[in-house]
């Protein structure tokens, strides 16, 4: 049987995503404005492909995309906008407001060290296919029967781990993350939580690049108008970015509130 239905996770997501569309806007113009200035200076350092070194400077970044989906996954789970509508009711609404803080700061730290981890994994995986490449090269022969398996298993590796990579989702809720551990262990669900981020994903990555290709298919004769058109894809990557973390935060976490909610609830 299978864990959570994918179709409807991924349709909610998107529905949800057009509905709040003006208030997801403003909740993310700051997180946006960071993103930019951290990623023009990865560019002027050099470190697009240093990924650990991308990381630290990506810090600020990290935290306020953290701050922005944890406010995201609160509305999905509990309803909740930013900012805080107090009821007039002091006792009542502190207790609210330290329950939302404590969520707010947990999804946040959770999400900065998630990206961090994943850094340091890509920054590894990118270090062995380098040296694999380096190899292949410098035998003049096809890639070895073991070479082949080795790549499987890290694929098979990090499809498994793909699951841990949403867990900012429980933490943004105060909901004990050993808790959804016990519910999506095992090789099964990781599959199903790769093919919701899938579907969530891979649309809006494919009308972006329509869009790209579309508007900015012909490169621009002079250097000044190239290095403007550059910052504008920058700018629109960016943009599109924070739309599909969006959206598959949202599918992954309405798969989890069909794993962790009775169905009373969901």
């Amino acid at each position: 049987m299978a864990p959570f239905d994918i179709i409807e996770s991924a349709g909610k997501s998107y529905r949800l995503f057009w509905h709040y569309r003006g208030y997801l806007a403003r909740l993310a113009i700051i997180p946006i404005m960071i993103k930019i200035v951290c990623w023009n200076l990865v560019i002027a350092f050099g470190w697009q492909e240093q990924y650990v070194r991308q990381a630290m400077v990506m810090l600020p970044s990290f935290f306020a995309d953290g701050w922005m989906i944890s406010h995201f996954i609160r509305l999905i789970f509990l309803g909740q906008t930013w900012p805080f509508k107090p009821t007039g009711n002091i006792e009542k609404d502190m207790e609210k407001l330290h329950n939302r803080a404590l969520g707010i700061m947990r999804g946040t730290v959770s999400y900065v060290v998630i990206k961090f981890l994943m850094a340091g994994l890509l920054g590894l995986l990118y270090m062995y296919m380098q040296d694999n490449m380096q190899q292949v090269q410098n035998a003049e022969q096809d890639p070895s029967l073991f070479a082949f398996i080795s790549a499987m298993l890290i694929l098979a590796l990090v499809l498994w781990l793909f699951k841990f990579t949403w867990f900012y989702i429980p933490a943004a809720i105060n909901h004990p993350i050993p808790n959804l551990y016990k519910k999506i262990k095992g090789f099964k669900p990781a599959l199903f939580i790769a093919a919701t981020w899938m579907i969530c994903f891979i649309p809006s990555l494919f009308l972006y690049k329509i869009f790209l290709e579309a508007f900015f298919g012909t490169p621009a004769e002079a250097p000044q108008d190239f290095a403007t058109i550059q910052i504008i894809q920058d700018t629109c990557s960016i943009i599109v970015d924070t739309i599909m973390l969006f959206i598959t935060t949202g599918g992954i976490a309405y798969a989890f509130a069909q794993v962790l909610l009775p169905k009373k609830k969901k």
